[in-house]
């Protein structure tokens, strides 16, 4: 009944994580016991330098006040460098039993994989759509038509769409505006990438009469719509990291 309620992928999702946090809790639970060892070590050490000390004062005391104060200062030494070693382990403690950032680090990894697996499914609707229009080289605008402007064929139109949604949909993966992959700069960059002469906008019907305008379009029409592609996947790849 659960899963019918909220599907067997949310439900492994669920599982999952707290598969991960029972682990990080047990590494965290290890952590405390190595901790606590060592801080009981370090408790046997300081009683046995108390005891050391007491009998020493005892002798050092009635043969020469100088010895006795050199070994005082030697024993402040010791106690120093003990509390440093004890200083570490509480820092040690401190770190270890925030099981609040133990759940941080869980949903910050969480979120990655939701990023990276949206970012694989908006790339695997691309694909196909390359695998079916542009591996075969089928025409993307008409050789012949009616109208001034150049006109797209159903495959052009179906790979048009599919680009703009792909670049759509990767600035909102990214947290981006929509207009963030395909401002002047990043047109320039794809230019530049392939040694590709800048060109202007060009107008364009879809395979329906529809007229627009956009650099896209020109890409199109100009044959370098399969360079554009490896372009904008190299921009999805970068958008993992």
């Amino acid at each position: 009944m659960m899963s019918k309620v909220f599907g067997r992928s949310s439900n492994e999702e669920l599982v999952n994580t707290v598969a991960e946090l029972s682990d990080r809790l047990d590494e965290q639970n290890a952590g405390l016991i190595s901790v606590n060892s060592n801080i009981v070590e370090i408790n046997k050490m300081m009683e046995g330098f108390r005891q050391y000390v007491e009998g020493m004062e005892v002798r050092l005391h009635t043969r020469s006040e100088a010895a006795f104060n050199d070994m005082q200062k030697s024993f402040e030494r010791g106690i120093e460098t003990t509390l440093s070693i004890v200083r570490k382990e509480i820092s040690r403690i401190g770190e270890v039993a925030k099981p609040q950032e133990v759940v941080k680090e869980i949903e910050r990894q969480t979120e990655n994989e939701k990023k990276t697996r949206a970012l694989d499914a908006n790339m695997v609707k691309l694909q196909e759509v390359v695998a079916e229009y542009l591996v075969n080289d089928l025409p993307l605008v008409r050789e012949r038509s009616p109208y001034t402007h150049p006109q797209f064929t159903p495959q052009g139109d179906a790979v048009y769409r599919e680009v703009t949604r792909f670049l759509t949909e990767l600035a909102k993966i990214n947290g981006r505006n929509k207009e963030y992959y395909t401002n002047a700069s990043v047109y320039q960059r794809f230019f530049d990438r392939f040694n590709i002469k800048r060109y202007k906008r060009a107008t364009v019907r879809t395979s329906d009469g529809k007229q627009f305008t956009t650099l896209l379009a020109a890409i199109i029409v100009n044959g370098h719509i399969k360079q554009y592609i490896n372009f904008i996947k190299s921009l999805s790849n970068n958008g993992r990291d």
